[in-house]
């Protein structure tokens, strides 16, 4: 019996207990009544992105300890139930269900909103929230007349396309927002307008494109503060007719080029003018298109003029210069100096000089020759002759010899190729091996396309003086060869002593090849190699073996760049190709008279 009652005294006491715990817990909850809504002024249209409405909000329900406690997809299913919280403080989150708004997206806005809530023990907390667009809306607008003056028109925000048949908002995070527009019009140029703007959540922005009625276009923006709509209106202007011209002018003939063209239509014939500065009729040039840029070749110039010169189209019989009138003025046409080689005259050592007197006396004359150094054994290989063996007037003489005493035992002296050039003969070494200093060249700035003059040569055959290679080379062909050549050269180049004196390149027998600095040992190179040469010219082989009478010859100057100017011209003639090394044949025998520049017709080009 005592058992019995034990029995039913604890089941007693373990309901009592029950229920008290469950009073406890009871004790500390409350309830969260929510109300979600959505302020979609900005935007009613459904969304392309899979899924998603924009309309659907889903909540989450997170604690103080950043925990979701409760959470749903659809806000809906908890609207007419009290939700049963602990007792705390908490974040309600609401925001669109398919779509978190962290790229941009058509028709896709994104709503969302959050709220802080303490639920108390026993009550009922009631939360009314509205989700507001958390992104920024972009809207963009053409005016038909803007549509109509391009052939492409297209516009973008940050990495969208607005094409001019689009119709939708696209919907942007919020922060940095590029703006651009490019249009092309029938000759494809382009002209392009940007503006950046830093958007916030709920900004709508409406660019707005149209054309301009004059100017170059311009970006203009309107703000509606209440409604957090900024309205920017970009006007393009149709593309101002313009250019930029250059002339690349010799002496006789011009290159126009025409670059950075816009403003012309489709409909208009292309062309240049150009006139005598002062004078009012122009003349036409045919332009002719390379790639964007239009050139044209004008030939029949006058020397040392100034001219004017436009771009034009020409549409419905009326002329329209593109741009501004431009000016030019043509290169003068340089002489060689005493190129008809009829003034000589000899210094004290009897050393015979082309040149005046007193360029003989100061050793300073515009054509030098080796005769400075062979004067002191009495030899002048380069020297004036008359009557006969003369073309007219007087002309050079270049015979090639052995300088020195040779007896079969002693070889004193070095073989010394008559020749003649443009430039100055320094010194001559009798120490540490026979050889001399020598600089090549004269200040010269016009551009001419030929050389043009007579000579008659005799060849020696039998190479008596000389070493391999040269000489094998000179047995093969037959004999010794001649030379007559032209460089034109823009490097620094080298200075006299006085300051006054200027030459392109120098040969000094001593010295080892120094580019650098314009220096070789026993031969310049005039080959692509060296990248101060504009322009270079030479005799054939078959001109360089001999002309029995006097012949004229034209040398075409090869240019490796239009556009280049001459600082230095190095005109050199040789009865021995060869005699920079000392071989070649003391029979050769060379005669040269009328030496002139020629600045017609096409320059060649290497």
């Amino acid at each position: 019996m005592n058992k019995i009652i034990y029995i039913i005294l604890s089941a007693f006491m373990l309901m009592l207990f029950s229920c008290q715990s469950d009073e406890k817990e009871l004790s500390n909850v409350g309830y969260l009544s929510l109300s979600v809504g959505q302020d979609i002024s900005t935007d009613t249209k459904a969304a392309p992105v899979d899924g998603y409405t924009g309309k659907q909000i889903g909540v989450q329900i997170v604690n103080s300890k950043n925990v979701t406690v409760k959470e749903t997809n659809n806000w809906e299913e908890w609207k007419t139930t009290p939700i049963e919280l602990p007792v705390g403080n908490y974040t309600i989150k609401a925001s669109s269900v398919g779509f978190d708004g962290s790229e941009a997206a058509w028709s896709a806005p994104y709503y969302a909103a959050s709220q802080e809530v303490t639920i108390a023990q026993g009550k009922t907390e009631s939360v009314k929230m509205t989700c507001t667009l958390a992104n920024v809306k972009v809207t963009v607008k053409y005016e038909d007349e803007l549509l109509k003056a391009f052939k492409s028109v297209a516009a973008t925000v940050n990495e969208m396309a607005f094409s001019n048949t689009e119709t939708r908002s696209c919907y942007f995070p919020a922060g940095k927002l590029t703006a651009g527009i490019t249009v092309i019009n029938e000759r494809n140029e382009t002209k392009t307008l940007s503006k950046e703007v830093e958007a916030k959540a709920k900004d709508h922005y409406i660019f707005n494109y149209k054309l301009a009625e004059s100017g170059k276009g311009n970006v203009t923006v309107k703000v509606d503060p209440t409604t957090n709509k900024y309205e920017y209106t970009f006007t393009i202007g149709k593309l101002e007719k313009d250019c930029s011209l250059s002339a690349n002018a010799w002496s006789s003939f011009a290159y126009f080029t025409a670059s950075g063209i816009s403003g012309t239509t489709a409909d208009m014939a292309l062309k240049f003018q150009y006139r005598k500065k002062g004078e009012e009729a122009w003349t036409d040039a045919t332009a002719e298109q390379d790639d964007k840029n239009y050139t044209t070749k004008v030939t029949g110039l006058t020397p040392a003029t100034t001219y004017e010169y436009q771009f034009v189209g020409t549409a419905n019989g009326m002329d329209e210069t593109i741009g501004s009138v431009a000016t030019f003025t043509t290169e003068i046409t340089t002489a060689l100096i005493n190129g008809n080689f009829d003034e000589w005259n000899q210094n004290k050592d009897d050393a015979w000089y082309v040149g005046t007197e007193e360029e003989c006396s100061t050793g300073y004359s515009f054509w030098d020759s080796g005769n400075v150094g062979t004067a002191t054994m009495s030899k002048n290989p380069t020297e004036p002759v008359e009557g006969d063996n003369a073309y007219s007037g007087k002309s050079a003489s270049l015979k090639s010899q052995f300088v020195g005493v040779n007896t079969g035992i002693i070889n004193l002296g070095k073989f010394a190729a008559g020749n003649l050039y443009t430039g100055h003969y320094c010194e001559t070494y009798t120490s540490g091996g026979f050889g001399a200093r020598i600089r090549f060249g004269q200040p010269f700035t016009s551009r001419p396309t030929a050389l043009k003059g007579v000579y008659k040569y005799t060849r020696g055959t039998d190479i008596d003086n000389g070493s391999d290679p040269y000489k094998t080379e000179l047995q093969n062909s037959g004999g010794d060869r001649c030379a007559i050549y032209i460089v034109l050269t823009d490097n620094e180049g080298l200075v006299e002593e006085d300051g006054v004196h200027k030459y392109a390149f120098e040969i000094d027998n001593h010295a080892e090849d120094q580019p650098e600095k314009f220096i070789y040992k026993s031969t310049i190179d005039f080959s692509k190699n060296n990248p101060h040469v504009i322009a270079y010219g030479t005799l054939s082989e078959e001109e360089s073996k001999g002309a029995a009478t006097y012949t004229p010859f034209t040398i075409k100057l090869k240019y490796r760049d239009l556009t280049r100017k001459p600082k230095y011209i190095i005109v050199v003639a040789s009865a021995s190709m060869y005699g920079d090394f000392f071989t070649g044949s003391s029979g050769s025998q060379m005669y040269i008279d009328n030496f002139e520049l020629d600045y017609e017709g096409e320059p060649a080009i290497e």
